[in-house]
């Protein structure tokens, strides 16, 4: 496939284990400087909207780190 496919590939259904590492490694920074807590949020360009199927997964595993924070998840599976 062309360079353009994949290019749309990773606009419409993103990177979800590229994203979901980094909120758990994001969680895990805020357990070991004892945060109070962690912001989630989908932060893009302005003019740009990411797209639902980008935004969501990484939205629900971030929530779900946060919530339990005390584990991490993404090194216990490696």
């Amino acid at each position: 496939p062309s360079v353009k496919f994949w290019v749309f590939v990773y606009s419409v259904c993103g990177n979800t284990e590229e994203s979901i590492s980094v909120m758990n490694n994001a969680v895990q920074a805020a357990v070991m400087c004892n945060a109070l807590g962690v912001l989630i949020c989908d932060w893009s360009l302005p003019g740009h909207v990411n797209p639902l199927t980008v935004s969501i997964p990484a939205l629900l595993a971030g929530a779900g780190f946060a919530w339990k924070a005390s584990v991490d998840v993404v090194s216990s599976l490696s």
